[in-house]
């Protein structure tokens, strides 16, 4: 979580050193999301989730931006079955822990198709807090987003976040479909 602070913050203060000069190149959009998890080894137990954002980007020619984000989500409600591994005697069988939260920071590009939609691709380091602690792992989320009106005050994005590896025993990815809804602070 300090880490995804750090660059948060770091990333504001890029905007505001930014922000003075006459053509304002950075657009920050605050936003809000919700996760529904496709796959998963324990996937009743997380399925769904929403949480709050923050999403940058920086134009570097007229089609192509850089996009960086910092995305924290809460998965708060399942089914609460115990999932174990089941190898060996019962004694031996082990608890697979569901996922509780997760905090993204993720950087990649955006290509500009029409005025108003755009393609982006990000990865980066995914901190996924479980029953047993915290797992950081890999992950990757190509989006679909559309701005609104021409002022592109409002965003809507489509996207699908994968975390590799999240399950340690049975290596298993974390997949969830993600919808979000953001405002541009400036």
């Amino acid at each position: 979580m300090n880490k995804a602070l750090v660059i948060f913050l770091i990333c504001f203060a890029f905007a505001q050193l930014s922000y003075g000069q006459a053509n304002r190149k950075l657009s920050v959009y605050l936003q809000g999301h919700l996760n529904t998890t496709r796959s998963d080894i324990t996937l009743g137990n997380n399925p769904g989730g929403f949480g709050l954002g923050a999403q940058v980007f920086y134009p570097q020619s007229g089609m192509f931006r850089l996009v960086g984000e910092v995305t924290v989500s809460a998965y708060l409600f399942g089914d609460k079955v115990l999932r174990t591994y089941g190898y060996g005697d019962y004694d031996d069988w082990e608890p697979i822990p569901t996922v509780s939260g997760m905090t993204n920071a993720f950087v990649g590009g955006s290509y500009y198709l029409l005025n108003f939609m755009s393609v982006s691709v990000m990865s980066g380091l995914s901190s996924v807090n479980v029953d047993n602690g915290r797992q950081n792992r890999f992950g990757i989320k190509p989006a679909v987003n559309f701005h609104f009106p021409k002022t592109q005050r409002w965003m809507a994005a489509v996207s699908y976040i994968n975390i590799f590896n999240r399950d340690p025993v049975t290596k298993q990815n974390f997949g969830s479909l993600s919808f979000s809804l953001g405002i541009r602070l400036y």
